[in-house]
């Protein structure tokens, strides 16, 4: 805040420490009239903006999840659950999974400007998996895709009803939906800066979702915030019936974990 000089006041102020006394001595004006005095006008505080606590729309549309900050392991949607142990003799490492496909293609923030408040964009791949198809609408689903980011201390945002707006890779059905095949489309999904929770900002909040990294630029562990992205769809489901895929249910999810990796979690 720019502080603004005083000027010097028409009195001497006298504060006694023990009965917290003002006491004000006007001093004669040289012009010789009455002298007077006023007390100083107290300075304006600042106006304080109370963070959001309920959920409001995002600019490009979607809602944000401003009334779930701070929640631990909150999801939208339920998570599927992890893909079941296999006896070893039944492992086959180099056959593809069976069913769709979301993961994370790519992740992080832009912003045009200092008047632009930024935003995340992240890289989607979807496909039908091996030998299958997939028909899917524009929004994905009727709440469209929900983007949660989560940090050791509860949720730091996220938004849900956000598009995805697809490129290479995807065609059209000849109902106008989105057909998937075996190999990955690409998509982009846009979670705006104002869908993140009070005391949180783009920047902080984009560092926290990389992994770290030591001085030989080798990956040492999890990202400290975890991003998720997920939606539910009855294509989905109907299809991992189909193919007998090992996960079950309507809900396509991914998120920027290394499980591959076998790091640990974060810290």
């Amino acid at each position: 805040m720019n502080e603004r000089a005083r000027k010097a006041a028409p009195w001497v102020v006298l504060i006694l420490g023990i009965t917290g006394l003002v006491v004000y001595r006007p001093e004669p004006r040289e012009h010789g009239g009455p002298a007077t005095h006023r007390l100083p006008a107290p300075e304006a505080a600042p106006a304080l903006v109370a963070p959001p606590t309920v959920d409001t729309p995002l600019p490009g549309g979607g809602t944000s999840l401003h009334s779930r900050c701070g929640e631990k392991g909150f999801h939208l949607l339920p998570q599927p659950p992890p893909e079941p142990e296999q006896p070893e003799p039944e492992r086959e490492p180099d056959r593809p999974v069976p069913g769709p496909q979301l993961t994370l293609g790519s992740y992080g923030s832009v912003s045009e400007g200092a008047h632009d408040p930024g935003r995340f964009e992240i890289g989607l791949l979807l496909a039908a998996g091996p030998g299958g198809t997939m028909d899917l609408p524009d929004r994905l689903a009727p709440q469209g895709v929900a983007v949660e980011i989560e940090g050791p201390d509860g949720l730091v945002g996220g938004g849900y009803g956000l598009r995805v707006e697809f490129g290479e890779g995807a065609s059209r059905s000849p109902e106008g939906h989105i057909r998937l095949g075996p190999d990955a489309a690409s998509g982009i999904v846009v979670l705006p800066a104002e869908a993140l929770c009070a005391g949180h900002d783009l920047t902080t909040v984009t560092e926290r979702l990389m992994a770290p990294i030591d001085a030989h630029n080798t990956i040492v562990g999890q990202p400290p915030y975890t991003l998720t992205v997920s939606f539910a769809q009855p294509a989905v489901g109907e299809l991992r019936r189909e193919v007998r895929a090992p996960v079950r249910g309507e809900v396509l999810s991914a998120d920027n974990r290394m499980d591959f990796l076998d790091l640990p979690p974060p810290a």
